[in-house]
């Protein structure tokens, strides 16, 4: 789903969860991701790890993965970041963006040794 020139819906839709995260979902809910494509391309979040391959299809579809630059991951929990493994495995040549708390976590869920991570802090800013 493009959102803007550049910038696209890459997530995947969950319609049979009817409890996510405590709320009732009785038309299912979404995992939001968003792929930029500028001079540079940025993953933003991801999805959760048994729909990882539709959330890399969509990605495949509008740019080659060896383009992806930057994978952001604005929080850890597993039904977000659980494609993170794939995506990083297939973007080897990627940065992962997160903050240190968000790495820390990462750590204890992933193996996340081979990984090239890139620790923000507020405020701090990557161009595209």
């Amino acid at each position: 789903i493009t959102l803007k020139d550049g910038i696209d819906w890459v997530g995947y839709i969950y319609w049979t969860v009817r409890d996510f995260h405590g709320y009732k979902t009785e038309s299912g809910s979404t995992y939001n991701a968003y792929l930029i494509r500028d001079e540079k391309c940025a993953v933003i979040d991801g999805v959760k790890a048994p729909y990882t391959e539709q959330y890399l299809d969509r990605i495949r579809a509008l740019t080659d993965l060896d383009k992806i630059s930057y994978v952001v991951c604005n929080h850890a929990e597993p039904d977000h970041s659980g494609a993170l493994p794939g995506s990083m495995e297939v973007c080897p040549q990627a940065e992962l963006v997160c903050n240190a708390k968000c790495k820390d976590t990462l750590e204890k869920l992933f193996d996340t040794s081979a990984w090239n991570c890139h620790v923000v802090e507020d405020c701090d800013e990557i161009s595209l």
